[in-house]
C-alpha cells in the first residue's frame, strides 16, 4: 500500500542527525588537527579531511605509490575564516539567498569580494607554524613543487558531486606560494558556479566543509582519467581513458585535445590497438 514512502523523510532526517553529528565528533583540539599527513589519517579524520584527502590516505597507507602529501582539515579552513572576521561577511552574503532566485541575487562581483578578504587574512599563528612545519617535512631542505587542492565532503556525495567546480594550483615552489595557494582554495568554496550548484542541492550555502590537500606534483610525462566502465557505453565492456601529454589538469579542464583509449574491460590485448585508440 506504498505504506514505505514514509521511510524517505526518515531516511532524510537521519541523514541531518549522521551529519550534525560528524561536524560535533570533529572538535579535535587545534594543535591535533591542523595539518595531516596521508600517512597518518584514521576513520575518525574523515569527516574533517573530506573523501578525496581520505581515499588516498587509505592509497597510500596500503602501499600504493600516492605522492606524500598532508592535509589541512575543514576545521582549521575554518578557523582562518573565523579568526579574520570573513565568515560574518559570507553568512551576510549568503543567508538571505535561500528565499531568492540565488542566480541573480549572488553575483561575480559579491563572490569577487568574498574571494578578496579570504586573500587577505591572516593565517592564525599557530596554524601557520604547523603548515611551515609540514613543507618543511615534506621538502626535507630540497626545492619541491607542491599541487593544493580542495578535498570537500561534499564533492564525492551520491546525490551530487562538485568535481571541478573548486581552485587547484599547481606547481607551487615556496611557503609564500603555498599560503596563497590556501587561500585560492578556500576561496573558491564561494565561488558563483559553486554557490549555485550548492542551492541547487538543498546545502546550506554558508557552510564551509572543505579541506585543503597539498601534495608533492609529480613529473609527469603524460596524463589522464580513467572511468573503469565507459560512461557513453556501459553495455559495451569498455573501459575509457581520455589523456594527454603532461599534467593531467588539460585534460580535465578540456584545454588540449585528449587522446581517446576504449579498451575491453577483460584485456584489450586481443584486439587491434586502432579498434579502439583515438589519437
Amino acid at each position: 500500500g506504498n505504506g514505505h514512502a514514509g521511510l524517505y523523510e526518515k531516511h532524510r532526517a537521519l541523514a541531518v542527525a549522521i551529519r550534525q553529528s560528524l561536524h560535533d565528533i570533529s572538535t579535535l583540539s587545534p594543535k591535533e588537527c591542523s595539518c595531516i599527513f596521508l600517512e597518518d589519517l584514521t576513520p575518525s579524520h574523515h569527516s574533517i579531511v573530506g573523501g578525496k584527502a581520505a581515499s588516498l590516505g587509505s592509497l597510500k597507507q596500503s602501499g600504493m605509490p600516492v605522492p606524500a602529501g598532508f592535509v589541512i582539515p575543514s576545521r582549521a579552513c575554518r578557523e582562518i575564516l573565523a579568526k579574520n572576521h570573513v565568515d560574518a561577511l559570507i553568512s551576510e552574503r549568503l543567508d538571505d539567498l535561500a528565499n531568492q532566485e540565488v542566480r541573480s541575487a549572488f553575483t561575480e562581483a559579491d563572490a569577487e569580494e568574498i574571494r578578496k578578504h579570504i586573500l587577505g587574512a591572516e593565517i592564525p599563528e599557530d596554524l601557520a607554524g604547523d603548515i611551515r612545519a609540514a613543507y618543511d617535512r615534506l621538502s626535507g631542505g630540497s626545492a619541491i613543487r607542491l599541487s593544493v587542492r580542495s578535498s570537500a565532503s561534499v564533492e564525492d556525495h551520491p546525490d551530487h558531486t562538485f568535481a571541478g567546480q573548486f581552485k587547484t594550483v599547481l606547481n607551487v615552489a615556496s611557503f609564500d606560494s603555498l599560503i596563497a595557494a590556501v587561500k585560492e582554495v578556500l576561496a573558491s568554496n564561494f565561488n558563483v558556479r559553486a554557490t549555485i550548484y550548492r542551492f541547487h542541492a538543498g546545502l546550506p550555502l554558508p557552510d564551509y566543509d572543505m579541506a585543503v590537500l597539498c601534495q608533492h606534483m609529480v613529473d609527469a610525462r603524460t596524463a589522464g582519467v580513467l572511468f573503469t566502465v565507459d560512461p557513453a557505453s556501459p553495455e559495451a565492456n569498455r573501459m575509457l581513458i581520455s589523456a594527454v601529454a603532461g599534467l593531467g589538469i588539460l585534460a580535465v579542464g578540456g584545454e588540449a585535445p585528449a587522446d581517446l583509449y576504449r579498451p575491453l574491460r577483460d584485456g584489450g590485448d586481443r584486439e587491434d590497438p586502432e579498434q579502439w585508440r583515438h589519437i
